[in-house]
């Protein structure tokens, strides 16, 4: 048992050594800090986004979620990837040309003051849900396979930890560059993590022999039904064009071009690991039907060679530390941003570059803390932060019209079309009777698409007129 914590603790070496190298690429500047001085060629936008899509809940959460309902969990990652080709080719490179930091002040350069506050009011809940999600996913896989080091809180706690100190050390900068080494990490360990639970397991034919009658495990869609899995495709659809975590990544690209393509190849590299995740999530039921399934991943893979499960560890806890750091960052550039910066200037007062900095690493190691506290109550991996990305439709809706129908749009429709989004979620958490769809992401998407039209149809005073930059 002390392979696999070896091999780990030497990972954690890896990562502080490539966090203290970018010190020196960020040079105590904002920009550097939270966006890379916009200077990533496309491959380096690849491996950071894929890094960021490939998290705790892509691996631990749809393992868990196969433990339940088979392998129609996997097209969570191909869901992603679709969502990041579509990115890639309607709006990577459109953010990129509008040359801005965040979302928010995009509305507020478009739209109004008051469409700039609640967009980051949603866009911080959004981004600060799936942040928490990523410390429970690294606890579990920790506690699962360590248990005589780590409890779910103390694995937690190392989680949150590790990629606080990245994202505190090195910005962007050091997520980019650690998502080189955990790319590769994750794929060797998902994949081998697979392969070593079909052998363990006794091959495919011995797994569907043991497993419960009630659905067929290996079926791509009995487990979830098509509407469950069609809003999955949609809440990923969205997500990709309109959560900071995931334009940020674009934001830092040399170019549009650059945005674009790194969009593209990211998401053939994510595409196919949720359905290895979602294989071992399988052979945990046939081998472990007792266990909680959110340890299924972790539980069977510590069973296996101590070194395939030290490297398998290392991948999964790579894909969770990964997707962690540029969340921090993201929700860290919100707030610098779109309230620091911004009251500044709309008061006429200049920003102070070093001040900035420093308020960037303070957020970045408040709201990891704030994330932990979360974590501290999350469950269901998929299931809450599925729920919370559908925060994500109407800002999607007002961007498309945005950069494809301009003319169309009105200044004052932004705000309602958000906050009409915001409520939807609300009243599906609170009253069980608005669950009359599979997803509430068939509801945002019914209710703000044709309100969004209808506002801009009734109202009149046109948005803002602001002229793309090419660069």
């Amino acid at each position: 048992m002390n392979i696999p914590l070896l091999i780990v603790m030497l990972y954690i070496i890896c990562l502080v050594l490539i966090s203290a190298f970018s010190v020196k690429l960020v040079n105590k500047k904002t920009m550097g800090f939270l966006l890379a001085n916009r200077s990533w060629p496309w491959y380096m936008v690849a491996f950071m986004l894929t890094g960021l899509a490939v998290g705790g809940a892509s691996t631990v959460g749809t393992a868990q979620q196969a433990y339940e309902s088979g392998l129609a969990a996997g097209w969570y990652d191909a869901a992603w990837g679709i969502g990041a080709l579509l990115m890639g080719i309607f709006g990577a490179a459109r953010w990129r040309k509008m040359r801005v930091t965040t979302i928010p002040e995009m509305l507020g350069i478009y739209y109004t003051p008051s469409a700039r506050i609640i967009g980051v009011i949603m866009q911080f809940l959004i981004v600060i849900t799936v942040t928490c999600l990523q410390f429970v996913a690294g606890g579990a896989l920790l506690s699962s396979m360590l248990p005589q080091y780590f409890t779910l809180f103390s694995g937690m706690l190392l989680t949150a930890v590790v990629f606080v100190s990245i994202a505190l050390i090195g910005g962007l900068w050091a997520g980019g560059l650690a998502n080189l080494v955990n790319v590769i990490i994750i794929w060797i360990g998902v994949t081998v993590g697979a392969i070593a639970s079909w052998s363990f397991a006794g091959g495919t034919e011995t797994i569907c022999s043991i497993l419960p009658k009630t659905i067929d495990y290996f079926s791509l869609f009995e487990g979830l039904g098509f509407g469950v899995l069609l809003g999955w495709f949609i809440v990923m659809g969205t997500m990709t064009f309109t959560m900071q975590g995931v334009t940020q990544v674009g934001f830092a690209a040399r170019t549009p071009g650059h945005a674009r393509w790194g969009f593209i190849v990211g998401a053939i590299m994510m595409a196919p690991l949720g359905f290895f995740s979602a294989y071992i999530g399988i052979a945990a039921k046939a081998m472990y039907p007792a266990i909680e399934s959110v340890k299924a991943l972790p539980t069977i893979i510590m069973n296996t060679d101590p070194w395939i499960a030290g490297l398998t560890l290392s991948g999964l806890w790579a894909a969770d530390i990964s997707t962690g750091v540029a969340l921090l960052l993201s929700a860290a550039t919100l707030l610098e941003k779109d309230i620091y910066e911004w009251s500044l200037e709309s008061k006429g007062k200049s920003v102070s570059p070093e001040k900035s900095f420093k308020l960037s690493r303070f957020l970045v190691l408040i709201i990891g803390i704030i994330g932990f506290f979360m974590a501290l109550k999350a469950t269901s991996i998929l299931k809450v932060l599925l729920t919370g990305l559908t925060l994500c439709a109407p800002f999607t809706i007002i961007f498309l019209f945005t950069t494809y129908l301009p003319k169309f749009c009105k200044k004052q429709a932004a705000f309602w079309t958000i906050l009409a989004g915001g409520l939807i979620i609300v009243l599906w958490i609170v009253l069980p009777e608005t669950h009359i769809v599979p997803h509430p992401i068939y509801l945002e998407w019914v209710v703000t698409l044709p309100l969004f039209i209808v506002l801009n149809l009734v109202m009149k005073q046109p948005m803002n007129t602001v002229i793309l930059k090419e660069e």
